[in-house]
């Protein structure tokens, strides 16, 4: 009935592996391509699924083969070894709070926050009274319903709301 949005989260370390991004998590950003040699430049390109794909495939099929007779076997391309374990998209995975205060995280809560402005409808408090108080009448109806047994508490949304569109009984 609801639109709603998935955000993973966990710490820093998890979420790069959820990433692609396993063991990367003190080297490189898990939000944008830089690397710990470069965060004092701010934030970087972002990461998209796409992006992390392509890098993991790169990384799969041209510096693994041009890397098979070295000693040490690459540990990833751009932090990047594997595509993105999960469909939510980078910029809506969390790290904690104080990775965040530490430098570990770019600014995630500032991406978050305008992700989140641009689908929350942003409302007067006249008009998150009006629609707590609908909200109050709503249950009140129900209540008075269910008190003259006109609704029985199994009925659906729908019979509910059918229930609401009939004519008063007399």
């Amino acid at each position: 009935m609801y639109p709603f949005v998935v955000i993973g989260g966990g710490d820093t370390e998890w979420v790069a592996c959820a990433l692609g991004k396993e063991n990367m998590a003190g080297a490189h950003c898990n939000h944008c391509r830089r690397s710990k040699k470069d965060f004092h430049l701010g934030r970087g390109e972002p990461w998209s699924l796409t992006s992390l794909a392509q890098t993991a495939r790169t990384f799969r099929e041209e510096i693994i083969p041009a890397a098979a007779g070295r000693k040490n076997a690459p540990t990833g391309y751009n932090g990047v070894k594997n595509p993105s374990m999960f469909c939510i998209p980078v910029h809506l995975w969390a790290s904690p709070i104080l990775h965040d205060e530490l430098g570990l995280v770019k600014d995630w809560l500032t991406r978050v926050e305008k992700f989140c402005d641009t689908r929350i409808e942003t409302l007067s408090d006249e008009e998150v009274s009006l629609r707590e108080h609908l909200v109050i009448l709503g249950d009140m109806l129900e209540d008075l319903l269910l008190d003259q047994d006109d609704l029985s508490p199994k009925e659906t949304l729908k019979e509910y709301e059918s229930h609401l569109k009939t004519p008063t009984r007399r």
